[in-house]
């Protein structure tokens, strides 16, 4: 288990917009893709969160510590295809 693996998705979860929207389409896949090395325990915590919750608490969390949503690109691992958001490299 890793409490600082767990609180990073956690954050993200708050300030990642596309994270966000990717967790809430597909949490086993989003957490997955972003690399998050979580037990069933820790993931599941997560998807019980209510995303209403969530949203509400976004909401006021300044725009300028958010991640704006981002483009997505194909990511391939082991368990098949999957997106991750588009970096520049600059």
């Amino acid at each position: 288990m890793s409490q600082h693996a767990f609180e990073t998705a956690l954050g993200r979860l708050i300030c990642d917009d596309g994270f966000r929207r990717e967790f809430y389409d597909d949490p086993e896949k989003a957490i997955i893709c972003r690399g998050f090395e979580l037990t069933s325990i820790e993931l599941h915590s997560l998807c019980k969160i209510n995303s209403g919750a969530v949203d509400a608490f976004v909401f006021h969390v300044d725009d300028r510590v958010r991640r704006a949503a981002e483009p997505l690109i194909e990511c391939t691992g082991v368990a098949g295809p999957r997106t991750l958001p588009r970096r520049s490299l600059g």
